[in-house]
Order: structure tokens, then C-alpha cells, then sequence
């Protein structure tokens, strides 16, 4: 089965750029990555035209999107638009045909010991609020996830790079001491790291 995108564009008046922005991340962009059949979307304000925002989705299924238009946490998102005044200019579904991905040279991952599973919750928000933005705008980093085992008391940071020589170089600076390990040190203590090739 193809996935399907979705493609929705829309104007709003550019006074109210920063009240949308918050608007968005408050609703759909915190809730959207949680949908059964959601794949990735893009979020894009025209660089030609003040007051236009095109965004696109895509989903395992037609099905899988349809869910998730009516469901409530985008009619919450539908509201926002009413009441600030934007309005939808265009919608189109689509059937991908195929995906470019840039090019992975290793995969990295790197497990570390939770010190006190209550203190949890300070972790999570650091990886939501700090570490995973700043990691996801590294040159040469390709996709980061990280992942918690209570039971083990694990956390785990998967890390796919352009290649060995650019993860490398990253982790011997000094900013990768004062913004990954240092603060990671607050809550965690680091077990091992496996360099993986790979087979895509």
C-alpha cells in the first residue's frame, strides 16, 4: 500500500506570526507524532510571500489520516484557525510514489543508566526542551531518537550520522561535552556505545 501526503496551504495576516506559531506547536505539533499511521510532515512559512504557510503530512494510509482530520486534536487546531482569522487556501491528497533519504554512514547508539528513575520526568524534558532540538540541528546528523527502559532503568540515545568521521568529530569537541555529556551526567551515567554499519 502507497503512503499517502497530504498538502494544505493557507494565509493568515503576519501580524499574528508568533500567536500562530504557538498556536501550533500547543496543538497539532505536540500531538500529531502520537497519530496511529503518521509518518513525518513539514511545516513551511514562504519566504517570497508574508502571511503563507503551506504544511504537508504523510501517513501509512489514506485511512490513517482521515482519523486523525476528525478526530479532536485537529478540530483543536481548526479552532485556533477561526479564531485568529486564517484562512485555507488549498488542500490536496496525494499518493507518494517514492521517498529520498540522505545517506547514512553509521548508526550510533549509546545506553546509559538512569541514577533515579524519580528524577525522570527532569530528563524527558531536558531530551524535549534541549537536547533533542539541539542534537537535531547538528550538520552531519541525520536522526536522533532516544528511548527509556523504567524497567532497566535505561536510557538510550539512537544517533544516525553521515558518517563515522563526522560523529567523531562532533563527540571530541567541547560542545559536545558542555551540551550532551555534562548535563546528561545530572541524571544518567553512561554504559557503552555501539558504532553500527547500516544495511540500507
Amino acid at each position: 500500500m502507497s503512503l499517502y501526503s497530504r498538502y494544505t496551504a493557507f494565509r493568515y495576516d503576519p501580524s499574528i506570526e508568533q500567536a500562530l506559531s504557538e498556536a501550533w506547536a500547543a496543538t497539532t505539533g505536540t500531538t500529531i507524532t502520537r497519530q496511529p499511521g503518521f509518518v513525518g510532515a513539514q511545516l513551511q512559512r514562504s519566504v517570497e510571500t508574508d502571511g503563507v504557510r503551506r504544511s504537508v503530512t504523510t501517513w501509512r494510509s489514506r485511512e490513517a489520516f482521515e482519523s486523525f482530520y476528525h478526530g479532536p486534536d485537529h478540530g483543536a487546531l481548526n479552532a485556533v484557525f477561526a479564531e485568529l482569522g486564517v484562512q485555507i487556501t488549498e488542500r490536496d491528497g496525494s499518493e507518494v510514489l517514492w521517498r529520498l533519504s540522505p545517506a547514512v554512514g553509521e548508526v550510533r547508539v549509546v545506553r546509559s543508566h538512569i541514577e533515579d528513575l524519580a528524577r525522570l520526568p527532569e530528563l524527558e524534558r531536558f531530551w524535549q526542551e534541549e537536547l533533542g532540538p539541539y542534537l537535531r540541528s547538528r550538520p552531519g546528523l541525520r536522526q536522533v531518537e532516544a528511548a527509556v527502559s523504567e524497567a532497566e532503568s535505561l536510557f538510550v540515545l539512537i544517533l544516525h550520522w553521515e558518517s563515522p568521521e563526522v560523529a567523531d568529530t562532533f563527540v571530541s569537541s567541547d560542545e559536545h561535552e558542555e551540551r550532551v555529556s555534562r548535563p546528561l551526567r545530572t541524571w544518567t551515567r553512561k554504559l557503552g556505545r555501539d558504532d553500527l554499519r547500516p544495511l540500507d
